[in-house]
């Protein structure tokens, strides 16, 4: 937290009148029994015009940051370094507090004191959209809550576009815990954004008197004309177990915003419902299709939030309306024609399966492609496996094309239109599924479950790299001094700027620093071998070094060229990112490393991985394998700010554990599951997660810290 000179905040706060009471009721009569003056009613009106006009800026900014996520998060990280400096330097801050602090105490009402405290909101109200927009959310919290000591007065009261924005923040960051301690009770408040927020918060914590009140005022603060308000107090009332009256608002949020009908199965997806063109039947039963998919919407909200009993339930409720929907809207003979015709694997007398286009969207998704046919074809009955692949969708379109003899690939736009709303029928995702006797898991778990079993029947890759790509790939090597007869290890090491997940962001702990990785590449090279360092052009270049290729920045980086090296390196080092996904589909073997997540991996049995360390800060030790795979600290391994919450830091691998890991890979001595004596503890910490890494062995260097 930002540290301030006390006695320059306690001033500020005398100065600026900071009630210690509870919240009012904002009428005249209670600003009147509070010795509220008449200017502060004046600011206070003027404050009311900024509570309408803030949320229509932050829409506008939200839209645009959907179409522009990848460099406006680039720069806004950028401008978010010096402004951190500044927030984060008490020296700064001190000096700061101490002109305010001068100021207020000589003539609070002055011209120059009014103008300084605007521009110190301002400064503050930008620190907190810049971080926000650099994904920083410690350092936008940071900002907030130093918003909140110096204007504590207008956060209590509800005034001002400075308490907009704290609360916001505490919204943007899934801080829904102090929401509520801030509002505990039925208030009436006048900024509809601010319900919202607060409605919002409740809802989330399954608070659901608060989060009706809340949400219900909200609606009728923007005159039915809010549908994303509609929306929110329609799952208000579905976590109330009330669904005619969730339908009902979802029927009247789909007619304030047509386009928002469109099916969700996944915000991988990044659906943009400007380009939907809704049928006509799908807007006539709007109320009752979105159900679907708003449960699917809290249950992924949940699972981001780290609570999986809330989130095994709400799929389990969008699962069995799923069933009802089915029976109500068959796909039609239609659709089945078209999708026939635009490819050769449909057969007509099976059912069907729909997968959107979220499975297409980024490079493990489409590797996920591989552990969904395991499922189906070891526990599913025989189905068509409809995919819907929009070319603007797809990531990777070479390694697409692997699945072709598998799934029924459509690519036109219409006809991928006309197929989403069928999602809600007879369509699977990639969070949660049915469970293989009954009952609703965890997806990873299912295809961890079938990747062990997939290894124990010995069953081969489910693709192979084809002749043409092999020339290909031999013929783009060859060009940077690579011939046929050198063999060579890719290497991805996730650093986060791909997705902008830099310092600070909830994706941060799943990073790695590719130093930590040098003297496993000299191990590496030592041998003969080359390492092939893959990844995209916000990589961290590597220094040169012999028998050493920077793919990731190189001429010859292609998609084409990214399958070829999934496919015939001696092995990929990876972390828990996508790229490892999509080798291990062709069997290649892999060294995981720094691996952190809250989701089982349905990892090969040629794959050796080693964990990153779970250090607690409160009692000063790393916690044990089972400790960490125990609820409710193996929810939070999703999101670094839940760690924070929880006390706990991810420690990155040593840079002598990767070498020793890659050591081990190089001599061919991975260790064995079945027969190695040493393994006992690491079997008797997953025990009850037997399924945990799929087929995989942890690397020798990793057992003496289970």
């Amino acid at each position: 937290m930002t540290q301030f000179g006390p006695r320059g905040l306690g001033n500020i706060r005398q100065a600026l009148g900071a009630s210690r009471g509870a919240t009012a009721p904002h009428d005249a009569r209670s600003r009147q029994k509070r010795g509220v003056s008449r200017t502060q009613v004046k600011r206070s009106s003027r404050a009311s015009a900024g509570s309408i006009i803030v949320p229509y800026l932050i829409a506008l900014i939200l839209k645009f940051w959907v179409r522009r996520r990848k460099s406006v998060r680039r720069l806004f990280a950028y401008l978010a370094g010096p402004t951190n400096s500044i927030l984060r330097a008490p020296s700064r801050g001190g000096r700061i507090m101490a002109m305010l602090s001068r100021r207020s105490a000589g003539n609070p009402d002055s011209l120059l004191t009014r103008c300084q405290l605007t521009l110190v909101k301002l400064a503050l109200g930008a620190a907190v959209q810049i971080n926000l927009g650099a994904g920083d959310k410690e350092a936008a919290l940071t900002a907030a809550r130093l918003s909140n000591l110096i204007f504590r007065r207008d956060i209590r009261h509800r005034e001002g576009i400075v308490s907009l924005l704290y609360f916001q923040t505490l919204l943007l960051c899934a801080w829904h815990s102090r929401i509520a301690r801030e509002c505990r009770t039925r208030e009436s408040i006048d900024s509809y954004l601010l319900n919202l927020i607060f409605g919002t918060a409740h809802l989330y914590l399954l608070n659901q008197s608060l989060a009706l009140h809340f949400l219900g005022r909200a609606v009728e603060q923007s005159g039915s004309q809010s549908s994303s308000a509609l929306r929110m107090l329609g799952c208000a009332h579905l976590i109330a177990d009330d669904t005619a009256s969730a339908v009902e608002c979802f029927r009247r949020a789909t007619k304030a915003d047509p386009q928002s009908v469109m099916a969700h199965q996944n915000y991988a997806a990044r659906y943009d419902t400007t380009t939907y063109s809704p049928p006509t039947w799908e807007l006539a039963d709007a109320g009752r299709l979105t159900v679907y998919d708003n449960l699917v919407r809290l249950g992924e909200e949940f699972y981001r939030l780290g609570c999986i009993e809330p989130m095994l339930r709400f799929y389990g409720r969008a699962l069995a309306w799923q069933d009802k929907l089915h029976t109500l809207y068959p796909l039609p003979s239609e659709l089945k024609s078209r999708i026939a015709a635009a490819t050769p694997h449909f057969d007509a007398a099976l059912p069907t399966r729909l997968l959107g286009y979220e499975w297409v969207t980024q490079i493990g998704h489409i590797g996920f492609l591989d552990h969904y046919l395991r499922v189906a074809l070891l526990y599913r009955p025989r189905a068509n496996f409809v995919l819907l692949a929009p070319s603007d969708k797809v990531v990777n379109a070479p390694m697409l094309d692997y699945w072709r003899d598998h799934f029924c690939i459509i690519e036109d736009h219409k006809l991928v239109n006309d197929l989403l709303p069928y999602q809600r029928m007879i369509g699977d995702q990639f969070i949660a599924a049915r469970g293989i006797q009954s009952g609703v898991v965890p997806w990873s778990e299912l295809a961890a479950q079938a990747q062990w079993q997939w290894a124990k029947e010995r069953r081969a890759p489910l693709i192979v790299l084809s002749d043409d790509d092999r020339r290909h790939g031999a013929a783009a090597l060859r060009h940077v001094g690579i011939g046929p007869h050198d063999w060579y290890v890719s290497i991805h090491v996730r650093e986060g700027g791909y997705y902008g997940d830099g310092q600070g962001t909830v994706a941060e702990h799943r990073s790695a620093n590719i130093d930590d990785y040098k003297a496993a590449i000299e191990e590496i090279t030592s041998q003969g071998g080359w390492v092939i360092r893959l990844g995209d052009s916000s990589m961290t270049r590597l220094p040169p070094m012999p028998q050493v290729l920077d793919y990731a920045h190189s001429r010859i980086k292609s998609s084409r060229l990214d399958v070829f090296l999934f496919a015939t390196s001696r092995f990929v080092i990876g972390t828990t990112s996508g790229p490892t996904n999509a080798a291990q589909a062709f069997g290649t073997p892999m060294l995981i490393t720094n691996a952190v997540s809250n989701d089982s991996q349905p990892w090969t049995p040629n794959t050796t991985f080693i964990l990153k360390r779970i250090y607690d800060k409160r009692h000063r030790r790393y916690l044990r394998l089972d400790e960490v795979y125990r609820e409710p600290i193996r929810a939070a391994l999703i999101n670094n700010e839940l760690l924070r919450r929880h006390n706990l830091e991810a420690h990155p691998n040593t840079a002598e554990e990767i070498r020793a890991g890659t050591k081990e890979m190089l001599d061919g001595k991975q260790s064995a599951l079945c027969e190695a004596d040493e393994l006992r503890h690491y079997r008797s910490a997953i025990i009850a997660t037997p399924y945990l890494f799929g087929a995989a062995k942890p690397a020798k260097v990793f057992l003496t810290n289970v």
